[in-house]
């Protein structure tokens, strides 16, 4: 099974999860935590440890998405890398985050994560200038 964890600063993991079950429903395993001014990094990392708790640590794979590199979420999330079927990725965008949730269960996670990403980045458009191209062409 696939758990998935978005993490970020204030309210958006929690909105981002809200508008991902919207689009695509409910069915995945999904969940959210905010590092909030009255939140402690401990207690962020004491959520994050309760969501690896879930389900099968040696056959599950876990995906933690934050906001971004360098942040004290992603830096607390980064404490477990190196654990079994734990896979960060940090700049979180929804693109990203759908394109993850119905990545090919064929795919090696590193290439589906990885394609996840590209798909994330693709989906960062300046529309002026795509419509400004478009109407030149």
């Amino acid at each position: 099974m696939k758990h998935y964890l978005f993490a970020s600063h204030g309210h958006f993991a929690k909105e981002l999860v809200s508008t991902i079950k919207m689009i695509i429903g409910g069915d995945h395993s999904l969940r959210s935590v905010s590092l909030e001014p009255h939140t402690s990094v401990q207690q962020l990392e004491g959520e994050i440890d309760e969501f690896l708790q879930l389900g099968d640590m040696d056959q599950d794979q876990y995906f933690i998405l934050t906001d971004v590199l360098g942040g004290s979420v992603t830096n607390t999330c980064n404490k477990k890398v190196g654990k079994k079927n734990v896979y960060i990725i940090t700049g979180m965008n929804l693109p990203l985050a759908l394109e993850l949730l119905n990545a090919p269960a064929s795919l090696d996670v590193r290439e589906s994560i990885n394609n996840c990403i590209e798909q994330g980045k693709n989906g960062i458009i300046f529309v002026n200038q795509m419509i400004e191209e478009h109407a030149n062409s």
